[in-house]
């Protein structure tokens, strides 16, 4: 089974692992015991769209850790 590692450099408390069998992208928080991996992306066919999906997980994370911003694009 083919694992990739994937960190995200901004967020140095987490882990990303794509399972290319499976075609999914999972979190893991580093420190938290046991370690266990939440899915965040399904259908995750390449190392490049594994890394892309990291990359759009990461960004909505951020926003939403800044709930003094506005954000137009979420209201209605």
């Amino acid at each position: 089974m083919t694992v990739l590692h994937i960190k995200a450099p901004t967020l140095p408390e987490y882990r990303f692992e794509w399972h290319a069998e499976a075609r999914k992208v999972y979190l893991v928080r580093l420190g938290a015991t046991p370690q266990q991996g939440e899915i965040v992306a399904f259908e995750i066919a390449t190392h490049g769209d594994a890394i892309n999906a990291v990359l759009i997980w990461t960004r909505g994370f951020r926003e939403g850790q800044t709930p003094h911003l506005i954000k137009p694009h979420l209201t209605e």
